[in-house]
């Protein structure tokens, strides 16, 4: 079960990248260390609006570090969404079957050569 933190995290993804919400939503609902990414990119951007709002010396380069910290996340996210819609293809059938049936395959990726 996802924690607040996580799942508005991972909200906040899907409204940046609307394109890779499915890839997030499969990404997120199977992958723990993907869900802790999601609940610290949520601090973080959290973190960003507080200090932008903030009268306190430094606040600015405060948070614009934490702007830097959610960009990197961002391309973290979109690498680790995309090694997933790589790796896994979802099939659906709907023959003669009462209900439809979901199908995950795990797709091996090619063997890395090194010469």
């Amino acid at each position: 079960m996802m924690t607040r933190e996580q799942r508005a995290g991972l909200a906040r993804l899907m409204l940046r990248w609307p394109e890779g919400r499915a890839a997030l939503r499969l990404k997120g609902a199977s992958d723990l260390i993907m869900l802790e990414l999601c609940a610290g990119y949520e601090r973080a951007c959290d973190a960003a609006t507080y200090w932008s709002k903030s009268n306190s010396p430094g606040a600015i380069s405060i948070a614009d570090e934490y702007r830097d910290i959610d960009s990197k996340s961002e391309v973290e996210f979109r690498e680790r969404a995309n090694m997933a819609s790589l790796t896994t293809a979802t099939l659906y059938i709907e023959r003669s079957l009462p209900k439809a049936v979901f199908v995950t395959l795990l797709l091996k990726p090619a063997p890395l050569r090194v010469p």
